[in-house]
């Protein structure tokens, strides 16, 4: 799968609640880019799943920031995400979405790889 095939993908499936992109090894920041500004993720998506992708960075989780219905984003083996940009949209998502959010990481023995999953309850649903 390329960042064009993702394009095409969040554009065509404007419902997709799950993605798994794991071991997508083209997917860059320009991929999530598309699927962050489409309708699906902002509505829709609730799990991403994007273990071993080595070409993204930060810059991809600056992009699902506005994801409010994301539950669940796996970051497995991504050498370029930092905790910077994890505690970003963990907080982002306090804010912005979910009213309570957990971070579970686990530290390999080398300081480049940080393996991640946040995980944010769903939203209160207001009753009238």
């Amino acid at each position: 799968i390329t960042d064009n095939t993702l394009c095409y993908l969040a554009a065509g499936c404007p419902r997709l609640q799950k993605l798994s992109l794991s071991h997508c090894e083209l997917i860059t920041d320009d991929g999530i880019r598309h699927l962050g500004t489409s309708a699906c993720s902002s509505e829709h998506l609730s799990v991403l799943e994007l273990d071993n992708c080595p070409l993204i960075t930060d810059q991809s989780l600056d992009h699902l920031i506005t994801c409010h219905s994301l539950e669940r984003i796996e970051l497995y083996d991504c050498q370029l995400i930092t905790r910077t940009g994890i505690r970003k949209i963990r907080l982002n998502s306090i804010d912005t979405g979910p009213s309570h959010a957990s971070l579970q990481a686990k530290d390999d023995r080398s300081p480049k790889r940080l393996n991640s999953t946040l995980k944010f309850p769903p939203p209160f649903v207001k009753c009238d």
